[in-house]
This record gives C-alpha cells, structure tokens and sequence, in this order.
C-alpha cells in the first residue's frame, strides 16, 4: 500500500512565516527580492515546479533566468539532438534507452535529459474553476517527454473505440468532482484567518503551560528545601539526646522518620512521617502499644519541637493531662515554662497540679441550678489558706454588674439534672 502524511497535520509548521523562519534557522537558501521578501511562490515535487505570485502577477513581466531549477534557457540548450527511448509495460513506463529503473529514479533522469535541453517550461495564464484568472510559470521537463511518449504509444496501439472509453471514463470523473464552489477563495481567507485566531491561542496556551510548569517546579523546589530544613529542625528537638521527648519522659528514646514507599524510595514531599517513641523501661515495636498517658505525653512533647522550630502566639490545650498521673502533669507544666515568654497556652483541664501552675484561671460555675456564671481568678490573688482578697471579689462583682444581660435562653429541664457542675478551666 501506499503510505499518505499530512506534514500540515504533524508539524508546527504551519504558516509560510514559520517556514521561513525555519529555513533561515536551518541555513536553508530562499530566493528573496530587494526588500528581503521572496520574489514569487514556489512549489516543487517530483514531477514539476511551480511558480507564481507577486513578481509574477503581471503578464507584462518575464521570469528571470535565476528563477528556473530544473531547465535551462532553450537559447542555452545544446544545438545537437539528442534520441531519448523510452520503454512501455502495460502502459507504464519502466525504461529509458534499455536501462529498467524505478519510478522515481525514471523522473529524475528525464528531469536531467529534458533540462539539459530547455524542454518543458510554460508560462500560462490559468482560467481556474473558482472564477479567477491567475499566471503560474511551470517546469516540467521530464512529464513533457513522459506524455508525449505517452501519446505517441497511445496513437499506435489504441483505437477510436477504445480511446473514447477512456474519454468517457475521465469526463465521470470530472463529473465526480461536482460543482464548483465560487465562494471557495473567501471561505479559505476566513478559514485563514480562523486557522491564525487559533495558532496565536494554541501559543498561549503553551505559553501559560510552559509558565505554570515553571511555578509548579519552583514551589516544589522551594517546598522540598523548607520542608526538609524544617523536618530536620524539629526532629532535632524532638529526638535528640536534650529534645522535648527525653525532657518529658526523664529518659528514653524517640524519632521521626520518613516512610519509604513500595520502591523502597523517599519522596520529601510525598512520603509520610512516622513516629517512633520508646519511654525508659520498654520497647514498644509500634506506637500504639503505648498508653494514653505516654501517647498523651509523645504527642505533647512533638508539639513543643514545633514551637522550638517555628513558636506560636497562642496554643490551645484541650484535656492533654486527663490521661498522666501527678509526677507527669507536673513533669508536663515544667517544661511549659520556657515557651512563655513566646507563646500564650490556654488550657483547659480538670486537674489540680495544672490549675496550681496556671497564672490566671477562667472556671464555669453553677451556683443555682441551670445558671452557669463564669469566674475568673489570678493566683496571686489567692492566699495561702485557700481565700481569695477581698479587692479580687470585689472587682469580679463589678465585672458581672456591669456585664449586659445575656439573651433569654430556654433551657430544658433534662439539662439541669445532667449537667456537670465541676469547674472547667483555662490558663493563659
């Protein structure tokens, strides 16, 4: 079979300005006229070129002898003849002066023969199907000899019968070819036209691609960098042999690791991060073997290596010491203290050790039943005894008369029967 490509489908290349700009990029020669643009179209295959266009647009002007590639001037041709046999197989022809040779190389020694001796230029004025008229100067030595052969073997071997079935074969297929559509020069200007709208968005949308692609590897670049700078900082205060972990659980040993994937391989940005955590006097193989107290104090103490890496103003503490016995929650509000000149830590919390540590303390109260009040005391204004200063009483008074009332809220009888009437509170 035979092999069709479409270059125009397949290339990029798909605007005279882009074939030329790829011809001066590749050295290739174009024939250019003063003003540095190309004097005339040219098109060329195997069989013939043509020209046409611009220079050529007007009847009165003659070609230039420079313009013809394949011929020379018939004043230039050689005066002595010369006899050029060509050999027809089933009408093809397959042989020139008893050399057999393929079908292109049969053209391309024609095209040599023909050229030699000026056959085969014409420079015509076209009536076109499309209602125009337009000049096209051709070179087509090699197909001028191969026709007239042609016709030569046709006028001995066929006869009117035969040569009028072949004249009435050509005029179905002309009448295949239908009508002719003399809107077809306006509709290919509007299809140009369209054809350059979406060249210019293709290359804008390559364009943004190209550039989004260049964002997207520089966060990625940037991320790794700060991710691994980062994760570096805050396993060195987590598991080093002075980290958060050892400081909370007196002893022992943690660490943070990236976990690889099916590969065996560690992607920074896609890996995920486990923790390995083993207080003194056990060897937990997994986390979850730990008790909530210690997964309590593991994830505390991985939370404070953060706040070494990159503190925070404020920190809120939601019952992290329900599940530690009093040498641990004290234990925990020890190692509190160094982030307080950076970092505010609300807690809130039932335990006594943790309430004694905090420097204000905010509780919910129900004095009367289903009437919550809010209380808030400073521990400097407690005194060793347990009794709050009467100047302290005195201004939470002020505080709750001068407070606007609260909205009515219906309040189920189900709610006061229930409700849990132990103080919450909360250290700043």
């Amino acid at each position: 079979g035979i092999k069709v490509i479409s270059p125009w489908r397949e290339w990029d290349l798909n605007s005279r300005a882009k074939l030329i700009e790829y011809a001066e990029k590749h050295q290739i020669p174009i024939p250019t006229d003063k003003r540095g643009e190309a004097p005339y179209s040219m098109d060329a295959n195997l069989l013939h070129i043509s020209y046409e266009g611009k220079a050529l647009e007007d009847p009165w002007t003659e070609p230039d002898e420079d313009m013809f590639r394949l011929s020379v001037s018939p004043e230039a041709a050689p005066d002595t003849p010369e006899y050029v046999e060509i050999e027809f197989v089933g009408g093809d022809p397959v042989a020139i002066n008893g050399e057999r040779l393929s079908p292109a190389n049969f053209l391309n020694k024609l095209n040599e023969l023909g050229g030699k001796h000026g056959i085969g230029r014409v420079d015509m004025v076209e009536n076109r199907y499309v209602g125009m008229k337009a000049r096209g100067v051709y070179e087509i030595p090699g197909g001028t000899i191969w026709l007239t052969a042609r016709r030569a073997v046709e006028s001995i071997t066929l006869d009117r019968e035969a040569a009028q079935v072949t004249l009435d074969e050509l005029r179905l297929e002309l009448r295949k070819l239908g009508n002719v559509n003399i809107d077809a020069i306006q509709e290919e200007d509007e299809l140009d036209r369209r054809n350059e709208d979406l060249i210019g968005q293709v290359t804008d949308l390559d364009d943004a691609r190209t550039r989004l692609e260049e964002l997207i590897e520089h966060f990625e670049t940037a991320s790794r960098e700060r991710f691994e700078e980062s994760f570096k900082a805050i396993r060195e205060h987590f598991a080093s042999k002075d980290g958060m972990f050892r400081r909370l659980f007196g002893g022992g040993s943690a660490d943070l690791v990236l976990v690889p994937d099916e590969d065996g391989k560690i992607d920074i940005l896609e890996s995920g991060i486990d923790v390995k955590a083993k207080p003194p006097g056990k060897e937990p193989r997994v986390i979850s073997q730990l008790s909530g107290g210690e997964k309590a104090m593991t994830a505390v103490a991985l939370l404070m290596a953060i706040f070494k890496s990159k503190p925070s103003p404020f920190c809120i503490l939601d019952e992290v010491d329900a599940a530690l016995d009093d040498k641990n929650v004290e234990r925990f509000c020890r190692n509190l203290s160094p982030f307080l000149d950076k970092s505010h830590f609300i807690i809130i919390t039932h335990h006594k050790h943790t309430m004694r540590s905090c420097d204000s303390l905010y509780g919910v109260t129900m004095q009367e039943r289903g009437i919550s009040r809010r209380v808030a005391v400073r521990i400097e204004d407690v005194g060793a005894n347990g009794v709050i200063a009467s100047t302290a009483l005195e201004a939470n008074v002020k505080e709750v008369e001068e407070r606007p009332e609260p909205p009515l809220v219906e309040v189920s009888r189900d709610i006061t029967s229930t409700t849990d009437q132990r103080p919450t509170l909360a250290s700043s």
